[in-house]
Order: C-alpha cells, then structure tokens, then sequence
C-alpha cells in the first residue's frame, strides 16, 4: 500500500518520535530510533488504523509485513469533520501538519525537524533529507538568509508552537531556486487572520541530560490594508553531543569517546509589515536579530587501547 501515514510514538508518554510515509509495496523505514519501547501507528484513507506495540533492543528490527482491514460501514446518517492528517502526501510535495497538536509543545522548530518524515539531523546539525545533504531551508515560501549554525541557532529559538505545518519537497519544480539538487524543507509559520489587534505568549521547557527552556511573545496588528506584526523568542540552556570511534590500526583497537557540552543561548527579534495591493498581491518588508552567546564547550575525552 502506497502513501500509508506511518507514526512512532513513545510508550512512555505518547509524544511523537517519528513519522514517515510507505513507499513501494508499502514499504517504510525509520532512522536514527533510540533502544525503547514504543507503539507503531499506521492508517490510510477507507482502512481501519492498525497500531502494534514494539520493544527496541537496539539491533535492526524486521516488523514483518501488516495488513490493514477495510472500514466500510453501512450508515443512515454522516456528518462530515474536516481535520488535517498529520502526514499529506500531496502531488509536489509531502506536509508534516503539526498545528495544534501535541508535537508541537515544548519543543523547538529544529526539534521539530527530527520528526519530520525522511528527514534526519547528524550530531552536527546538519539536515539530510532522504540521505542527501545540501537541503535548502525556506520560511514562509522564502528561501532563508540564514546558513549554517545562525540558522540552526534561529530555529532552536523559534518555539514548534508557532509553526503550521512542515512541507517536504524532495523534487522542487522550476519555481524554485534551482540551486542543490537535495531537496527544499518549507517552514511555514502561523500566520493570525483576524482583524484588529491580539498577540500569544508561549512558553516551554525540555529535560534531558539538563533543562533547556523556550519563550516567545508575538503580537499581530491586522487592518483591512495593512498588517503590522511581531516576534520575540528565546532559547536558554545546555545540551550535550556524543562522538564514539571504534578503529583497528596494525592489530590494536582504539575506542574513543568524546561528549561535549554546550552552553548556548540565543534570542531572536523579528519586526514585519505587509501591504495589500490586493486580494493577490502584498508588499512586504521584515526585520530580524539574532543574538547568541556560546560558551567554550566542555569536552570529555576517553581513549581505551586494546
């Protein structure tokens, strides 16, 4: 079965740790799962959701193959509910919608990416998408000024709450930038269409090996010409990274292991008006700070010699 949404959640507290789509003969594959227990999920448009409890010891896993069963019900009466599934696979391109839903709380927008269908962050922030490096980053449709670690740094500030959905393009058309053949991943933000003047404040906080916390503050003034519009976030905290090497040379092993610690906090300003010339044009300008102060990591080394 082809294009099956396909989620991983934790069995410890349901969040979501990966979500893919089936390719082929209703093939799929997650990379870089943790050793844990979690539930597999899988549902398609007119088949009954099937889920499976999985225990992962670490080793590479073969789950067998599924068969969904087909819902097909005689009903009187249907009342029809528009609600976005969390996984679209559409013509161009494939959307990870994570408005109002659990996944995005208390998380970052770069946390955010390791979720997202074919995509996988290396130990180093870098994004690969389907196993391809070189991936173009767009907000709102735009390709982003920002590269390397300012944009990583942007992105841990930006709270997962302010996003709408993630759209995934693995094949860019001709109107986008034909620069890196690896593929486009389009952030698209909340953007607030009521008249008149609102704003939200957020705030999250993540624990692992230590606390990291997330705040924004946005605020939005819409007229019927014009819409001036505001974002504040901020990202405070530590976190950690692990390098492991394993080597034979002439007989003798070497097993080194490193981890890391960085003290990284970043806050991002961005100011914004748009103009309306009409129903299907606006002019626009936006200005945008970001500041982040990193300490000197600290670097644990161990070199054991058989």
């Amino acid at each position: 079965m082809l294009f099956a949404a396909v989620v991983l959640n934790s069995q410890k507290d349901s969040s979501l740790v990966k979500a893919t789509i089936t390719e082929d003969f209703g093939v799929f594959q997650f990379n870089g799962i943790l050793p844990g227990k979690y539930t597999l999920a899988i549902s398609n448009l007119g088949y009954a959701d099937f889920k499976k409890r999985i225990d992962f010891k670490g080793d590479d896993l073969d789950l067998g193959s599924f068969i969904l069963n087909s819902e097909a019900q005689n009903l009187e009466e249907v009342t029809v509910v528009a609600e976005k599934p969390m996984v679209q696979v559409l013509a161009d391109k494939t959307v990870f919608n994570v408005e109002n839903t659990i996944n995005a709380t208390g998380t970052s927008a770069f946390e955010l990416l390791r979720k997202a269908p074919g995509v996988i962050v290396d130990n180093n922030g870098g994004i690969i998408l389907e196993g391809k490096t070189g991936v173009q980053i767009f907000i709102d449709g735009k390709l982003s000024v920002l590269q390397g670690e300012d944009l990583t740094n942007y992105l841990e500030s930006l709270q997962a709450t302010d996003v709408e959905a993630v759209e995934i393009i693995t094949q860019p058309s001709s109107k986008y930038d034909a620069a890196g053949n690896a593929g486009i991943i389009n952030i698209k933000l909340k953007k607030d269409k009521s008249i008149g003047t609102n704003g939200t404040f957020t705030s999250g906080m993540t624990v692992g090996d230590f606390g990291r916390t997330n705040t924004s503050v946005n605020f939005n003034n819409r007229g019927k010409k014009g819409n001036f519009y505001g974002t504040y976030s901020n990202r405070f905290g530590k976190s950690t990274g692990f390098l492991n090497l394993l080597r034979n040379q002439f007989g003798t092993q070497f097993d080194a292991r490193t981890n890391s610690i960085y003290d990284r906090n970043t806050n991002n300003v961005k100011l914004g008006y748009d103009y309306y010339v009409n129903s299907k044009h606006t002019i626009g300008a936006i200005f945008m700070e970001i500041l982040t102060t990193v300490s000197i990591p600290t670097i644990l080394e161990h070199l054991f010699v058989w």
